[in-house]
């Protein structure tokens, strides 16, 4: 973004995967991003995601997670460039920041030495989610028409099958009390919604 001013010394290098076709197309960007760090004398590179990285890589999720998580069970050409890329990249980076115990188990799973992966939780942001802005939930609650005796859970998924949403869904409709409310946040589900 030309709007964004940038600190002195902060160089931004463009990597284009080209034109390959999906399932190739992040296969080819990972082996640019290789190539491109050839070479690079920097302090720490830090890989965000599935990049290429010779020092520390964050790990939110890996593509082993998912396949179980969907319950996918035949691993199609996509799925198994993005296991080979998972496994090259923790079994060469000296220390990988997994979301969670659970991302944690399966960054092992793709061959990551244990002693290299340590647990790092996202982080929580004290000035949205903290007890002082209770006034300010109240206000949110009375502008989306919730009562302030509602008891309201949300969930944010783009995932839903693998996030649960169905065990969810259940729930709710199993819960007379109108008070219980849900609120679903990312993919748009079109069916089965119940009343609350």
């Amino acid at each position: 973004d030309p709007e964004i001013h940038l600190p002195e010394g902060v160089k931004i290098r463009i990597i284009k995967p080209g034109i390959w076709p999906n399932p190739f197309r992040k296969w080819a960007f990972f082996q640019k991003i290789k190539k491109a760090q050839k070479g690079v004398e920097a302090d720490l590179i830090l890989a965000l995601g599935r990049q290429y990285s010779s020092q520390v890589v964050l790990d939110p999720g890996n593509h082993l997670a998912y396949m179980e998580g969907m319950g996918i069970r035949k691993a199609s050409i996509k799925d198994q460039l993005s296991l080979v890329m998972d496994q090259e990249i923790f079994q060469n980076t000296p220390l990988i920041l997994a979301a969670s115990e659970y991302i944690r188990a399966y960054t092992s799973r793709l061959g990551a030495p244990p002693d290299r992966v340590k647990v790092l939780h996202p982080p929580l942001d004290i000035s949205s989610f903290n007890p002082h802005l209770r006034k300010e939930k109240d206000a949110l609650r009375a502008k989306f028409g919730f009562s302030p005796d509602d008891y309201i859970s949300l969930f944010v998924s783009f995932s839903h099958e693998r996030k649960g949403l169905d065990v969810l869904l259940k729930a709710f409709r199993q819960m007379a009390n109108k008070r219980f409310k849900l609120i679903v946040v990312g993919k748009p589900v079109t069916r089965g919604l119940p009343e609350n």
